[in-house]
């Protein structure tokens, strides 16, 4: 498993067109999930990368596109809509 701390300091700062880490706030069985800033909205929102050795297996990506359906008709105050897949 990994160190969340140690990948905190590794990704804090970078940049992806309009996002950039903050830090890390969850690491699972599936990928790793951030706090990162929007620049273009001026908001937090959460990225969830996936694990590379999970990017060839079909069935885990499908997982990871339904999760993201799926959050986007919950609601709540400690819910985060995806606002984007890719």
């Amino acid at each position: 498993m990994i160190d969340p701390s140690a990948a905190t300091e590794f990704f804090r700062g970078y940049r992806r067109g309009r996002y950039h880490i903050e830090k890390v706030v969850g690491i699972g069985g599936m990928g790793t999930v951030f706090l990162a800033g929007d620049s273009q909205l001026e908001r937090y929102v959460a990225i969830k990368i996936l694990n590379p050795d999970m990017l060839d297996r079909a069935e885990l990506t499908s997982r990871f596109e339904r999760e993201a359906k799926i959050m986007t008709k919950r609601y709540g105050t400690k819910i985060v809509p995806p606002a984007k897949t890719s």
